[in-house]
């Protein structure tokens, strides 16, 4: 299963996608598809201004898992309805948990900003 690492990537840095695609030089619509998974390709001067604005590889932000197969076999095929949604469910999964990262580093950010001290 190809998995975006993108938002965790965002989450971590504490960075928007605004922000992002403000120094990409990207449309925000862009990058806000391209975080979502919204886009079945991605071109790559896009990749290339996302990778060189984060300072990462490409393999950081897409990366493989493969299922119950060894990393260096060719994952097999789900052909079953019933494997589809386990691995529906695991992407879900995926996406609550880089919500709870994002809130996360929003209360830290903001616990260290409203203290006087911090300035």
């Amino acid at each position: 299963m190809l998995i975006n690492g993108l938002p965790q990537i965002l989450a971590r840095r504490g960075l928007s996608i605004r922000e992002l695609a403000r120094q990409t030089g990207v449309t925000y619509s862009t990058i806000w598809a391209v975080v979502h998974s919204e886009r079945r390709s991605v071109q790559l001067e896009v990749l290339e201004a996302i990778c060189l604005a984060l300072a990462i590889q490409p393999g950081e932000i897409y990366f493989i898992v493969y299922d119950d197969v060894s990393p260096s076999a060719p994952p097999a095929i789900a052909t079953s309805i019933e494997a589809k949604k386990v691995k529906l469910a695991s992407h879900q999964d995926l996406k609550i948990r880089t919500a709870e990262i994002s809130a996360e580093e929003k209360q830290r950010s903001k616990r260290v900003t409203d203290d006087w001290r911090s300035w």
